[in-house]
């Protein structure tokens, strides 16, 4: 059976200082995923301690349809000492965790202020701080990588700095996080890549695919006017390009969907 977009993992609201987008509320979030007929969506606004905003206490009321529920998480980062933006038992006590090691244009925080702009010293660094998370004791089973393939890998080559990781690296990487249990983020817009370019941001998670790993959707968005473009140019496209079925979805959602409908 083809994946079944169900869900949305990665949302903003107007918490994240990328968004602070008034309309960009729980309540519109909801609404997005009723619309969308998903059933599962998850809060992801950055914890970022650089910019004060340590968006992790669960809040009071978070609004839940009757088939379509609101998960708390957050974004996770990792600074330029590899240390997570959250402990251990901030994470454990999230809903889901997406965790983002690729923002290396965060100068002064995720990497030092005089940091090379060169492909190769980007893919060398992104690949360190994978390794570092994966040797870190995280409950992996509700978390998942973020945007592996996005332009902040290399705002000065992000293709170039793709296509120097080689299969075997990929394959290494990717095994790690298929044995931790941890989901694969895909968020890209397909179209916005041409020939070989596409071949790159797809790659890697073509290896992932074929080793086993598990997906799930993130749409990313940060304001309501992206809605109506996360199934019909993200999630669709990449589904067919990738010809993911059921058995590709990461174990977390249609068991977070069954716990979360036997509870009503």
């Amino acid at each position: 059976m083809r994946f079944v977009p169900d869900h949305d993992l990665h949302i903003h609201t107007l918490l994240s200082p990328c968004s602070r987008d008034p309309r960009q509320t729980p309540e519109a979030i909801l609404a997005y995923g009723i619309t969308a007929g998903m059933k599962l969506l998850n809060l992801a606004d950055h914890c970022w301690p650089y910019t004060q905003d340590k968006v992790l206490p669960k809040p009071e009321f978070i609004p839940q349809g009757k088939h379509c529920f609101l998960l708390h998480g957050a974004e996770i980062d990792m600074d330029m000492n590899d240390n997570l933006s959250a402990s251990i038992s901030d994470i454990e006590a999230l809903d889901f965790a997406v965790i983002a090691l690729n923002h290396l244009h965060l100068k002064n925080y995720c990497v030092p202020k005089d940091f090379p702009e060169d492909a190769e010293t980007h893919k060398k660094r992104f690949q360190e701080r994978i390794h570092t998370l994966l040797s870190i004791d995280l409950p992996f089973h509700k978390t998942g990588i973020a945007h592996f393939s996005d332009g902040l890998l290399c705002s000065a080559d992000h293709i170039r700095c793709l296509n120097l990781f080689t299969d075997a690296e990929l394959i290494d990487i990717f095994t790690k996080i298929r044995d931790r249990g941890m989901g694969v983020e895909l968020n890209l817009v397909p179209s916005h890549f041409k020939g070989s370019d596409l071949d790159s941001v797809l790659r890697p998670f073509y290896i992932a695919k074929r080793l086993g790993c598990k997906f799930y959707m993130g749409g990313d968005a940060h304001h309501p006017d992206s809605f109506a473009d996360i199934l019909s140019k993200k999630m669709n496209p990449l589904i067919d390009l990738l010809e993911l079925d059921e058995s590709d979805k990461l174990p977390f959602i249609p068991e977070t969907i069954a716990r979360l409908e036997s509870a009503k």
